[in-house]
Formats: C-alpha cells, structure tokens, sequence
C-alpha cells in the first residue's frame, strides 16, 4: 500500500472499504447497503445553489481557512480512508490533505455526488506524502475521469508539485448536467494506488469567489470586491486589484495600449518605431505595451533581449507589460522550426504533452525551464508582467488551437502550476485570450484559480464590433468569470483587409456603451498600429482613457 508509510504517518479509518472491496455510494450514514444514495441536492435543489465539499477520507468535517465546512467523506465507492499527520504546504488549509482516499492494492474507486442541471466548476485537492520520483519514472501515476471524459492522464502529484512532497495541488475543470442527477468521479491506477484529498463543486465562474486555491495562489475575492491580497501574489496582487477597480469608475477606465513591431528588427528603436511616434501625434504614450517572448528567437523577430529593454522602459514609467508567449510545438523534431505553426498539432500528439514519460512532456517542460528563466529576470526585482501563454487558444491555427477541452485544461493547469509553484514565480498576472471568429469559448477555461484576466481579440469594423464581441455569448461569458477583461489584441478596419487611415475613435465608443466592462485595449502592430490611424489623438485623449502619464506608480 503506497500510503502508509513514508512521510506521513498513517492510520487507516474504519469505512466499510479497508479491504479494497467496493462500499455502498456514500457514508454508511447516507445510504443503506445496495441502495444509491439519495441526496435533497438533485431531488429538491434549493434556488441557490450551495457548493458541496467533501474531505474525502476523513470521519469529521473539516473547516477550512475561508471558514467553509467540508463534509465528512461520502458519496464514494471503493477505496480505503486514511489520515495522517504530514504539515501540507502551499495552502492556507492544510488540515484538508491530511485526509485522502486511495485505491487500496492499485485499485480504481469512484465518487458519484448529486447534482441538480446546471453548470458547475469540480475543484480535486492532491498532495503527495509518500513517493518521491527520485529516479524520475512516476513512481505514483493514475488517471481521473470526470463522468467517463479523463481529465487527468498518467497524474503525477509530486511532479506537479514541482518534485515536492507534502506540497498542495489542485485541478479544476468544467462540467454541465442537462438535467437532475450527478456527476462521477473515477481515480483509476497507473502505476501504485490513485488518491484523492478534497472535492469542491461550485457554480460555474464561483471559484474566484474566496474558496480554497491552487498552491502559492491568494483567493480570489467575488467579482467587484477584489482587494490586495497577501498570499504571496507580490505586486500583481496591486495590478489586479487595480484591474478590477477600473470597471466601478466613472472616468479614465479604459487602459490604452500598443503592440511592439514584433518584425521589425532586432532593436529596441526598430520595434519601438510604431510606439514612440504617439507623443508626438497625440501628447500621449499608451498605458500597455505589448512585447512578445519567443522560444528560439524566430527568424526576423526581435530577441528576448530587446523584448526585456522595451518591457523595462515601460515599467519605469509606471506602465504596464503584456507579453505575448509564442511557444513552438514540442512534439515537433526540427530546430528548424518556428512561429507560426499554421495550424493545430493532432490531439493525439497535444495529449501527449499531459503524459509525464512522453518525449513532449519532457520537450514542453524544457521550454517552461526557458520561459521561467526569462520570467524572473523580468519579474524577481517586481514588475509584473500580463502573461499571454495560448495566444487565440480556441483558433485552429497555431500548434494548441481548438484541441480536446481536456486535455488543453490539463496543460494549461500543470503550466500555471510549474512555472507558480515549481519554479516560484509570483509577479506574473495570466490572460485567458480567445478568438472572436472561433467557438468553445468556455470550453477551455481553467478555472479561476488558473486564470487572472481574460480577454477577446477582434479584428473587424466598427459596425460588426459588437456582434463579434457577442458571438455565442463570448463577452458574456468573459464577464461571468469575474476576472479583469480586456482585448489583448485589437484590429479595427473599414473592411477587411484595410488597415489604417480608420477613426480610432470609434473604439471608445464601442466600449463604452456596448462592452462596459472592458477595461484595457492593445492595438496590434504590422499596419494596425494606432499611429497609422485617424483620430487616435481623440482616442487616446478621451476622458474614459487611461494613457502611460496617468498610471498609478507602484504597481
């Protein structure tokens, strides 16, 4: 039995399933034996809907740092109880990974939890107190489905914490029931016994609400009452709360921004030349500057180097940094290779990025090593850079687009984690960005401890603007989540394919009184510059935007 022993000390709870035998669904003191559990949350679900929280393994509820009870373990079948005595850390409630379920003897068991329609965020809590990969081959592997979709492959808690024990790990992903019912959970083993610490169901978009978040993440107060937090989240914690304070004011509330010419030369005056002509037009320099981070250096892009200069020029200011991470397909063998890609890699090569002892897995964990690298030069002295990971994430043209929904939360959730936890990031700020033009808006969302501002790229006119923006209930959805929304990359034209000499000013119309909750925009460079346009000194002059002069400093 992997669990007993090690770091943790052990001792197994009474359950009904101490000899791997399936138990009843549920607590003994839910269910008689052979009989499903019947729960009042799908028969007679109340109007608002009350998260469930389960402490799976333990015998008594468990309250957590937010002040939320967990339940006693139920719903379950199969599987063995056990609580240690291990200090989790990363959490601010470790008395909630004490406890777990496991597959006793490497068998599978499950959680079948009633649910009322609707759609809903399944939180899972990990840590590992006993296997420490030392040789590196995933000495614990197991994977988890979510009503018969696996959502997790080949799951290695101790790399995930990145190669630390008794360290939290949480994963989150979407489900929608149709009707009344419930969803099942299986941990189905690999290699060694599955576990399972905690279960939290929430309403779609609640994780942001202040509930327990992935380790080194602060909790994330509702929308509209985000404060500075002290959960190790530095200065980004300011520059999110700052975000989001944008939306209650009456004047000045949309931040300004421009795109670096991203090919145009390898030095700071070459991609700035698109930038630093504004003053000039207008007596204004915008609030954020995009720059991109390239993984080999592109042919034809500006290096590293000069994306960091530029980023730095503008911190200095008071300003804020967008970086835009184009990352190059890991399953793909060539040096050669570089951005664009041009279109999605098959699913089954993407998935193998979520399989610890696949070459991609290994490929895709370098380039983080890289990202992380150039990440803490940036951020180890405090600025905080708006991280852009999967640029236009539900498009079918770059090697990531438009792949299984779960695999992609797979990826996007061990990213955040490698680069947050493992290797201790803590001023970066990630953007969810999806395309307008591209379904499954809601599809990929990590879940809010994932994500920190989410955004929609537009490239149309000013008449198709806002059905755009609107398509499918996109700039809903954006909103529900509760985070920070901007438009990370914009393209306003008279009609596709013009670019320039177009009334800029109609952009501030639009946002004001059609997407009000827009708080930033960043014009894209290559003939959408803003200093290629027609009344950009109206644009950026108006009193609803936030030019560089008006920044805050400290943030």
């Amino acid at each position: 039995m992997g669990c007993s022993a090690g770091s943790i000390a052990a001792t197994d709870t009474p359950d009904g399933g101490l000899d791997g035998r399936p138990t009843t669904i549920g607590n003994p003191q839910r269910a008689e034996a052979g009989t499903p559990a019947v729960d009042a949350r799908s028969s007679d679900a109340a109007p608002t809907f009350e998260p469930i929280r389960i402490a799976c393994g333990q015998s008594i509820p468990v309250t957590d740092a937010n002040g939320d009870v967990w339940s006693a373990d139920e719903d379950f079948v199969g599987g063995t109880a056990l609580v240690g005595t291990g200090m989790v850390t990363g959490t601010p409630s470790p008395r909630l990974y004490v406890g777990q379920r496991y597959g006793d003897h490497s068998t599978s068991f499950r959680y079948t939890i009633p649910l009322p329609a609707g759609s809903y965020s399944v939180r899972l809590l990990f840590s590992e107190g006993y296997y420490t990969d030392d040789a590196g081959t995933g000495e614990r592997l197991f994977d988890v489905s979510l009503d018969g979709s696996v959502v997790l492959t080949q799951f290695n808690i101790y790399a995930a914490a990145g190669n630390h024990v008794l360290t939290a790990v949480n994963r989150t992903f979407p489900v929608t029931l149709a009707g009344a019912g419930a969803v099942t959970l299986e941990f189905d083993p690999v290699v060694a016994d599955p576990l399972i610490d905690a279960i939290e169901i929430t309403t779609a978009g609640a994780d942001a609400g202040g509930h327990e978040g992935a380790p080194g993440d602060a909790a994330q107060p509702d929308a509209g009452t985000m404060t500075v937090d002290s959960g190790g989240r530095g200065n980004a914690a300011k520059v999110l709360s700052y975000l989001s304070g944008l939306t209650s004011q009456s004047t000045k509330r949309v931040l300004s921004g421009q795109h670096a010419e991203i090919w145009n030369g390898d030095s700071v005056a070459a991609a700035m030349s698109n930038v630093t002509p504004l003053m000039g037009q207008t007596g204004q320099s915008p609030a954020i500057l995009g720059v991109v981070m390239n993984y080999v250096g592109n042919s034809g892009a500006y290096s590293i180097d000069v994306a960091n200069s530029m980023a730095n020029q503008w911190w200095a200011q008071s300003g804020l940094v967008e970086m835009s991470l184009y990352s190059d397909d890991p399953t793909f063998s060539s040096s050669a290779q570089g951005y664009p890609n041009g279109s999605s890699i098959p699913a089954a090569a993407f998935h193998q990025l979520t399989v610890t002892s696949s070459a991609a897995y290994r490929q895709w964990h370098s380039q983080l090593d890289t990202y992380a690298a150039e990440l803490h030069t940036l951020t180890d002295s405090g600025n905080v850079v708006l991280l852009r990971p999967f640029i236009e994430l539900n498009g079918g043209w770059n090697w990531y687009g438009a792949q299984n929904p779960a695999d992609f939360v797979s990826v996007w959730q061990d990213m955040h984690d490698y680069l947050m936890n493992g290797k201790g990031l803590v001023n970066v700020l990630w953007i969810y960005n999806v395309n307008a033009f591209s379904g499954q808006y809601s599809s990929y969302y990590p879940g809010g401890a994932y994500v920190d501002i989410v955004g929609m790229d537009i490239y149309d006119s000013a008449a198709n603007y806002v059905a755009d923006a609107n398509n499918g209930g996109m700039y809903s959805f954006l909103v529900s989540t509760g985070k920070p929304l901007i438009l990370p990359e914009v393209g306003l034209s008279s009609a596709n394919p013009a670019m320039s000499s177009i009334d800029m000013s109609r952009l501030i119309d639009i946002i004001q009184t059609s997407l009000p909750e827009v708080v930033g925009f960043v014009n894209w460079c290559q003939g959408w510059d803003l200093a290629d346009q027609n009344n950009v000194s109206a644009l950026l002059n108006n009193p609803w935007v936030v030019d560089l002069s008006e920044m805050p400093s400290g943030i």
